[in-house]
């Protein structure tokens, strides 16, 4: 197997930026489970600094009041504004617009507990000044990551080596043709899927031989989700992923793997099964012109109306509280939710979170204005996912006024061009 054809740059940040071409013609199956076109011959070209891809944490331009810092022995100050904490040092912004990094040890007690349960971080993928004030419909400043709480543990040097250990043995397993050991490392719910055959697990293509053909990076741990960024090489090109991993009961297990395909980030959910057609088509390309059946469960454990929509224009988003790339289009759907809601345009936002902890701390935290619906909620006859064949998010489905799909992949520029030919400036939803 062999990854899509395209030619391919991707930017990241703290890393060095790669840049390979292919002139391959032959498609993959990893496009299809990415539910993506199988045939792209587009270049991403990019060398700004921020503009970061979902594959390594970093920290944007903070909202945050400026303090006085002390150090732990009182003997030095500094007046600064929290940029963010990440692997127990603490990034500080002074007013002339330096940064300056600092061990969390190397401050006083109250400014550790300030740094630790302060302001939200902002997000790596939204840029703070490019941020709307928050307001009741809006999303708070920068796009904000959920607040963690100080009582979840910090990573242990432990856990830490136990989640390298299995990206390890996870991505070197990738080159023989059964992947029991990969499959091991997987989640129940995934692991299953192999048995059976119905795994994306299948459609990943094998790494080249040597020792350097798979880089292993750094791991980051925050409560109950891990993430180790890996650089691959396929077929002699270089490709940057992100393993995703969940704590569950006593052990580290992998759930999803993020990956640049084309100019687009996705993430692979190996908790999908892949479609059944034998053709192997794309099953949301299949849904264009037909009506999509929805259904679930809210949060608070409402059933969703699908009456309330009738006569509408809908985004249905799949996505993700743990995927990068779900977060990276939120203000972009955020911006067009804003600019043709008044002309009839909703979003019913479908998490895949099997924690449902995490899913409602976001929605506290963010106060989305549209409807999110858990898949994996207990009360949730039907996962939507799973009927759609959603191994890949974020996927967007963009329903018109008559209830049939219009297009989907709408993603980025797409979606506003798709609504300005639904909705043109004046015209609502439904209107003749």
């Amino acid at each position: 197997m062999v990854w899509p054809p395209e030619e391919r740059e991707s930017v990241y940040n703290s890393m060095t930026v790669w840049h390979a071409t292919t002139d391959h013609t032959q498609t993959g199956q990893l496009a299809h489970c990415l539910n993506g076109p199988t045939s792209m011959k587009t270049r991403f070209t990019t060398h700004c600094a921020t503009i970061a891809l979902t594959f390594v944490c970093i920290f944007g331009t903070a909202l945050a009041e400026v303090r006085t810092w002390t150090s732990a022995d009182g003997k030095f100050k500094v007046a600064a504004e929290l940029v963010g904490v990440q692997d127990d040092n603490v990034s500080l912004r002074k007013a002339d617009g330096t940064e300056i990094v600092v061990p969390l040890a190397k401050l006083s007690e109250a400014d550790r507990q300030f740094a630790i349960g302060g302001p939200s971080r902002p997000s790596a993928l939204v840029p703070a000044s490019a941020a709307p004030p928050a307001t009741k419909n809006e999303l708070s400043p920068a796009l904000r990551p959920v607040a963690k709480t100080p009582a979840k543990p910090a990573a242990t040097p432990t856990a830490l080596n136990t989640v390298r250990d299995i990206a390890e043995k996870f991505y070197a397993d990738l080159r023989t043709q059964e992947r029991a050991a990969a499959a091991a490392t997987l989640t129940p719910d995934a692991q299953k899927l192999a048995a059976d055959k119905k795994s994306t697990l299948a459609a990943i293509p094998a790494p080249d031989d040597g020792a350097a053909a798979i880089k292993i990076g750094k791991p980051k741990i925050e409560g109950k989700q891990a993430e180790v960024p890996v650089q691959v090489r396929f077929d002699g090109n270089s490709q940057k992923t992100l393993l995703h991993l969940r704590s569950e009961g006593d052990d580290w297990r992998v759930f999803a793997l993020s990956v640049v395909v084309g100019k687009e980030e996705k993430t692979i959910n190996f908790e999908t099964a892949l479609p059944s057609n034998e053709k192997k088509e794309d099953p949301l390309v299949a849904l264009i012109g037909q009506k999509m059946e929805l259904d679930g469960v809210t949060l608070d454990g409402r059933r969703l109306n699908m009456d309330t929509y009738k006569g509408k224009v809908v985004l249905v988003d799949f996505w993700a509280t743990w995927c990068g790339p779900c977060r990276a289009e939120i203000p972009n759907i955020l911006a067009n939710w804003q600019k043709y809601h008044p002309l009839g345009f909703e979003v019913i936002a479908i998490s895949v979170d099997s924690d449902l902890d995490d899913l409602r701390e976001f929605v506290t935290a963010e106060r989305p204005p549209w409807t999110v619906v858990a898949d994996r909620h207990p009360l949730n006859r039907n996962s939507m996912g799973g009927k759609y064949g959603i191994t890949g998010i974020p996927a967007f489905v963009l329903i018109g006024a008559d209830g049939k799909v219009v297009t989907v992949h709408c993603r980025g520029e797409r979606l506003g061009e798709a609504l300005a030919k639904l909705l043109p400036a004046g015209t609502k939803a439904g209107s003749e």
